[in-house]
């Protein structure tokens, strides 16, 4: 894939249409939507499984997570080891 869309500070409905917008402008220029590569955003504190699967059904390829605005490089590993385990990536 060598193009993507990565809307900002949309949530639910505003970002579901705007994906549905941004599907049939692929359309409207020829592009097939499925090969857009979409990229959303999520807080690396409260990202679930479920919530990662959300995404993916609203058609994520990609999630982009947040860290807290630590400083303490400990912490923000925490931060990682603790979401790690939520998604079951510590295996």
């Amino acid at each position: 894939m060598d193009w993507g869309y990565q809307p900002l500070g949309l949530v639910k409905e505003e970002l579901a249409d705007q994906l549905a917008v941004m599907r049939a402008e692929a359309e409207a220029a020829g592009r097939d939507p499925a090969q857009l590569e979409v990229t959303l955003g999520h807080f690396l504190g409260r990202i679930t499984q479920q919530r990662a699967a959300s995404l993916a059904a609203l058609g994520a390829t990609r999630i982009l997570l947040t860290p807290t605005a630590a400083t303490d490089l400990a912490e923000v590993k925490d931060e990682l080891s603790a979401c790690a385990e939520r998604l079951g990536l510590d295996a």
